[in-house]
């Protein structure tokens, strides 16, 4: 049995039965709809049998972002047919360049502001979120944040995210309202095993920054005479649909740089098993004191490469750095 709640999998499964029963009951001769009803059925003696989400030629677990998003699958991803495994390809390929158009230009000025970023998936698609826009009074919005999960499952939460935060920007909300909202739309719409971290801000031109921090990684304030860590932590959102969150309010000096990363980046490891940590983190960052935000995303980006000395990036990384230049 996958780790897809059961009963959330059985109610799914039965409502889609019930609306392809009425199908046929009112005289639809599709076939596809014929072939939908046995499937679904076919999945609900699964259940029943306790193998639902176990490959049916190897008996492995299904890969649960697939799983999730289509329980009438039968066959793990090393045993799909040569059709399918075409299909699967150009899904995925259609999904990255779809997530593409999602992020901000790598560059990107506003009043007093300038940002830079680095986005690296792990696999086709990301479960990362980066998003840089200037507000019509004249802010400058910044978020990155990560959804839980991997491949399709998460790159879905991560789109609906950004499409959920864009729709409560113009409400013109304080950060900690606007995580509220979205957290309580994501807990009523999502899985329970569904929930996203985020640190987004606004930044006013006269440089003072207000961010709140849903369970990501903290921000980090570089500038010449120290580099600190900005707020702490709290729960990601969606987890609750009633929670509340914390802002906090910080001045940037100009010249000085606020990087935000998701935890592909601080937990990189290299071949003994270490993480990068955030202590190496704030050494890196601290070297790229007073560079271009590209240059200090890219820099802290190849800080993270170096680290790994060659292995196998196992999850997405996401760097922002933004910088108040006046």
């Amino acid at each position: 049995m996958s780790s897809v709640p059961e009963s959330l999998v059985r109610d799914q499964l039965q409502t889609r039965r019930r609306w392809l029963s009425r199908a046929v009951e009112t005289g639809a001769e599709d076939p596809e709809i014929h072939r939908l009803l046995s499937a679904v059925d076919a999945a609900l003696g699964r259940l029943d049998r306790g193998t639902f989400g176990l490959c049916k030629s190897c008996g492995d677990p299904i890969e649960q972002d697939r799983l999730a998003a289509d329980p009438l699958l039968e066959f793990c991803l090393d045993h799909l047919s040569l059709e399918e495994q075409r299909a699967l390809e150009a899904d995925m390929d259609l999904a990255s360049r779809v997530q593409a158009e999602l992020l901000p230009r790598r560059s990107l000025s506003s009043a007093g502001w300038r940002a830079g970023h680095v986005y690296e998936p792990a696999g086709p698609v990301s479960g990362d979120y980066c998003d840089v826009l200037t507000l019509p009074d004249g802010r400058f919005f910044f978020a990155v944040g990560d959804a839980s999960g991997k491949g399709v499952s998460a790159s879905l939460l991560m789109a609906q995210l950004h499409a959920l935060l864009r729709a409560l920007l113009p409400l013109g909300l304080r950060p900690e309202e606007t995580a509220a909202r979205a957290s309580h739309v994501l807990c009523e719409s999502t899985l329970p095993s569904h929930y996203a971290t985020l640190a987004c801000g606004w930044a006013s031109p006269e440089g003072d920054v207000v961010l709140v921090n849903a369970g990501h990684v903290p921000p980090l304030c570089v500038g010449k005479e120290e580099v600190r860590w900005i707020g702490a932590s709290g729960l990601p959102l969606g987890l609750f649909c009633d929670q509340s969150f914390r802002a906090v309010e910080v001045t940037l000096r100009p010249g000085e740089l606020l990087v935000l990363c998701t935890d592909g980046l601080t937990e990189t490891r290299n071949p003994s098993g270490e993480e990068f940590g955030r202590a190496r983190l704030e050494e890196a960052a601290r070297a790229l004191e007073g560079s271009p935000p590209e240059e200090a995303a890219a820099g802290l980006a190849a800080a993270a490469a170096a680290f790994r000395a060659g292995g196998r990036r196992a999850d997405d990384l996401t760097v922002l750095v933004i910088q108040r230049t006046a």
